[in-house]
């Protein structure tokens, strides 16, 4: 796609190559930018507010793309809280924080939500049965969830799964 468009294109990797000139390089928690995107050169994004590897991700399309738009001003970014539900900080109680992010309702995005957890996790985890398999969710629950209460139509297929990780129960009747 980037070959046909008439569009400039600039990259964005949270690697170390770009296939082209402009663009911006995940490096640690800092940014590279390469050709027209050297303004966001040296940008830390350790401030970022929504926790996560693929947020710095997101951070950082979100400034090469106010880079390319000529926009210089990007503190929105570093004061953004996140969107409800969304990996979102209820609060913290007795050394507990509690993380709504009622939004991840497939296997993808709750191993995601998972994976951003900078300390242990007891995840509350269930509801509808979409098929498909947690397997993703299995991989990510491995040495990161200290326990599983998995509940609603999904909860007995969840607890099989995830039961190869960590420590799970079905709360049979929470719904």
């Amino acid at each position: 796609l980037a070959g046909r468009t008439k569009a400039r294109v600039w990259w964005f990797s949270a690697g170390e190559q770009l296939p082209g000139p402009n663009g911006v390089v995940l490096h640690g928690q800092g940014l590279r930018g390469y050709g027209e995107a050297s303004p966001l050169d040296g940008i830390e994004l350790s401030s970022v507010r929504i926790p996560g590897a693929h947020n710095l991700e997101n951070a950082m399309a979100a400034l090469a793309c106010s880079c390319a738009a000529g926009l210089d001003d990007w503190k929105g970014l570093f004061e953004f809280p996140g969107l409800p539900d969304r990996l979102e900080f209820i609060q913290e109680l007795n050394g507990v924080a509690y993380i709504n992010d009622s939004k991840a309702t497939n296997d993808e995005a709750a191993a995601t939500a998972v994976l951003a957890m900078d300390r242990p996790v007891v995840l509350l985890v269930g509801g509808v049965e979409k098929g498909g398999g947690y397997q993703k969710l299995v991989g990510a629950a491995q040495g990161r969830v200290r326990y599983a209460l998995c509940y609603g139509e999904a909860g007995a297929a969840i607890a099989s799964e995830l039961g190869s990780a960590t420590k799970t129960e079905n709360l049979r009747g929470f719904a």
